[in-house]
């Protein structure tokens, strides 16, 4: 680019944009080479049973720190932030790919019907991360997949690296190569599945707030309970994004305890129209629903304290977005009438 003479206010040319996905390319290239190196200089084979622990070790001394935190709330809320990141892990092994997301899918299935309040799955620009609790269960990242088994139901001949948590003792891991996964991973299916339901705690704070819901919405699934479907933070007020309407709420509603102790004084039907999700979907929707808040933000004050039983009702998130089509919203009284006339209009 020529040089600017002093006092040129003309705009200077819009740069390139970065590739995203330039660091795991870059690091993945490096793992490579420091793999191919030391297999030379120690006489080995290259194979991926002699990769393998090489490109563990190589990913653990290069990643840089700041690789480690999660995307934005934002971007973890995208299915295309999710479809992208896999795809950069498991670049020209498409069946890797598919094997991987059919096992992930699996496992939450699993651990949320039987405690669907125990998990989360964070998207960082490296790869995913399933907890069960506070311990890590499955993790996808560029050297291969870690996978919790329970180690007497482990297939004959796994390799387990010798790793576990205080907080789960029974589990010991294994990785699979990316390669192997096609192959191998369906056969861990029954001793992962019992490692992740073992010692199923509620995450911690720093879990549950990093949970993806664009992960769970590629893979089709339900999200958490406890997921509070916020995009933004700092505020009295943020909002619900669905594919068609928006929901404000207020930071009462995304409190964990009051949703938790509004749900066990009313139940998780709808108070609106009725519509309960268990009954409709199963155990996998058991316990969904949004809660709404009755009193108006405005008439808050700083010494207010949310009583669940009183303030918070459960309903629908379609009921929800139309309590707060308007300020002030709706009540679920009139949301109930409009529901009525609809019906007895087309009776």
């Amino acid at each position: 680019m020529a040089r600017r003479a002093f006092g040129d206010r003309r705009p200077r040319e819009e740069a390139v944009p970065k590739d995203p996905w330039r660091l795991n390319r870059l690091l993945n290239l490096r793992i490579d080479v420091f793999c191919e190196i030391s297999c030379h200089a120690t006489h080995h084979i290259t194979t991926d049973t002699t990769r393998m622990p090489l490109r563990v070790l190589a990913f653990l001394i290069w990643r840089p720190a700041a690789a480690f935190v999660a995307m934005t709330k934002e971007e973890r809320r995208k299915p295309g932030a999710a479809r992208e990141v896999i795809g950069s892990v498991f670049a020209g092994t498409p069946g890797s790919n598919r094997a991987y997301c059919a096992f992930l899918r699996a496992a939450i299935q699993h651990v949320s019907q039987r405690y669907n309040d125990c998990w989360g799955v964070t998207l960082f620009d490296w790869g995913v991360r399933l907890n069960v609790g506070w311990v890590e269960r499955l993790i996808l990242h560029p050297s291969g997949l870690r996978v919790a088994v329970k180690e007497e139901l482990a297939p004959p001949g796994t390799k387990l690296d010798g790793t576990w948590y205080r907080r789960a003792p029974e589990c010991r891991y294994t990785t699979i190569s990316l390669s192997e996964i096609p192959r191998a991973l369906e056969s861990f299916t029954e001793s992962h599945h019992a490692a992740i339901t073992a010692n199923a705690t509620r995450p911690p704070p720093a879990i549950r707030k990093g949970h993806s819901a664009g992960i769970t919405a590629l893979l089709g699934l339900p999200n958490p309970p406890y997921y509070p479907e916020v995009v933004r933070d700092g505020t009295e007020d943020a909002y619900v994004e669905g594919s068609v309407n928006q929901v404000f709420v207020n930071r009462y509603e995304r409190d964990p305890g009051a949703r938790d102790a509004c749900i066990r004084h009313h139940g998780a039907r709808c108070s609106a129209c009725g519509f309960d999700f268990f009954a409709a979907y199963g155990e996998v929707a058991d316990g969904f629903i949004h809660v709404h808040h009755l009193v108006p933000v405005s008439e808050i004050g700083p010494d207010y304290v949310v009583k669940p039983d009183d303030d918070l009702r459960p309903v629908c998130p379609n009921c929800h977005a139309i309590i707060h089509r308007r300020t002030p919203p709706y009540s679920i009284k009139e949301v109930r009438g409009f529901l009525k006339s609809r019906r007895s209009v087309g009776g």
